[in-house]
C-alpha cells in the first residue's frame, strides 16, 4: 500500500521543523557585540572646579570587523550641569582617528561646578564582518569628580 501526502499537508508538517531549525541557527549565530570593544574614559577622572579634560569615546574592532567608513556615525552626549561640553552631537566628520578599522572621538569639557558629575554617551555606528553589516547602540556613562 502506497501512501501518498498531499504537497500542502507535506508543507503544513514541514514549516514547524524548518522554523525550530531556524530558530536553533539563530541562538548559535555569533552576536554582533563581540566582534568590538567600546572604550570609554574621563581623563583626568577628578579635578579641581574650572579644570579641563577629555572624553574619548572609541569603537576598537576585534578580529576581521571593522566600522563602515560608509556607513553613518552619531555620538549624542548629555551631562550633568557641572560639566560644560562644547558640543552634544557628534558625527563621523568629528572622529579624531582610531585604531585600524575602527573609530575615536575626543571631546573637551569644563568643570564648572563641584560635586560628582556625569557624561552619557549614546553612539550609533555600524560594524560589518566579511559577510553581514548590523546596527550597533550603545550606551556608556562616565564619572568626574570636581572638587
Amino acid at each position: 500500500m502506497r501512501l501518498s501526502i498531499s504537497p500542502l499537508l507535506a508543507l503544513a508538517l514541514a514549516t514547524p521543523a524548518l522554523l525550530l531549525g531556524a530558530g536553533a541557527a539563530a541562538a548559535e549565530a555569533p552576536s554582533a557585540g563581540s566582534s568590538y570593544r567600546l572604550v570609554a574614559t574621563a581623563t583626568p577622572a577628578a579635578l579641581a572646579q574650572g579644570g579641563s579634560g577629555k572624553i574619548v569615546l572609541a569603537v576598537e574592532p576585534v578580529g576581521q570587523a571593522h566600522v563602515d567608513p560608509r556607513a553613518p556615525v552619531k555620538v549624542e552626549l548629555e551631562s550633568s550641569p557641572g560639566l560644560a561640553l562644547p558640543r552634544r552631537r557628534l558625527a563621523r566628520g568629528d572622529a579624531a582617528g582610531g585604531a585600524p578599522g575602527g573609530i575615536r572621538f575626543e571631546v573637551p569639557f569644563q568643570a564648572v561646578a563641584r560635586g560628582p558629575q556625569e557624561v552619557r554617551a549614546r553612539l550609533d555606528f555600524f560594524v560589518c564582518t566579511a559577510d553581514l553589516c548590523l546596527k550597533q547602540r550603545r550606551d556608556a556613562a562616565l564619572r568626574v569628580e570636581v572638587r
